[in-house]
């Protein structure tokens, strides 16, 4: 159990090569020991009970900004759907049921997507679920400008203390440029 967190398109090979420093063992120590994130793939895991004390601590640090509130979610009622034309095959819909099926799931993929004007940072609502949120590469690098804004010596402290925080730091400058990431 956990979060399963992909870059929205594949990071470029080179993309990696700035992140080998911060890991004190080149290209490889990117692959973690457990696999639990590769991110020359473009892949991160955090457990589900890391999540929550991972959103903590950036929330205190402004990378996670917990004033935006989650967007509602459609209903198949907002479309006059029942949950059996949402699973049902194309081919046994009317073209109006089809159309509205269409919609319905472009309404979804716009709140998954969606994000604010000049954000402060990941919205919490985005960390707190594996709804297929999209992390959007504005939201990221507001993120990791509230980290830089932060003095060398809080930035040492979390990797001491947060095992899996370098290579937090280098996902998130990795997804920024790979039109960010989505919570799986």
């Amino acid at each position: 159990m956990g979060y399963d967190l992909y870059t929205a398109n594949p990071p470029r090979p080179n993309a990696i090569h700035p992140f080998r420093v911060a890991f004190d063992g080149g290209l490889g120590s990117l692959v973690d020991r457990q696999q639990r994130h590769d991110i020359a793939t473009g892949y991160f895991r955090i457990g589900y009970f890391e999540m929550p004390s991972l959103i903590g601590v950036m929330t205190e640090v402004g990378i996670v900004d917990t004033t935006v509130p989650a967007p509602a979610w459609p209903t198949a009622d907002d479309y006059g759907l029942t949950f059996q034309d949402l699973n049902a095959p194309q081919d046994q819909l009317s073209d109006a049921k089809k159309t509205a099926v269409e919609s319905f799931h472009s309404h979804i993929a716009a709140v998954r997507g969606g994000e604010q004007p000049e954000p402060a940072g990941i919205p919490a609502y985005k960390l707190d679920s594996n709804d297929l949120w999209l992390v959007t590469p504005c939201e990221i690098r507001a993120a990791l400008a509230a980290y830089r804004r932060q003095e060398a010596s809080v930035q040492d402290d979390l990797a001491a203390r947060i095992a899996l925080w370098r290579g937090w730091i280098a996902y998130l400058e990795v997804a920024k440029d790979c039109g960010g990431f989505r919570v799986h």
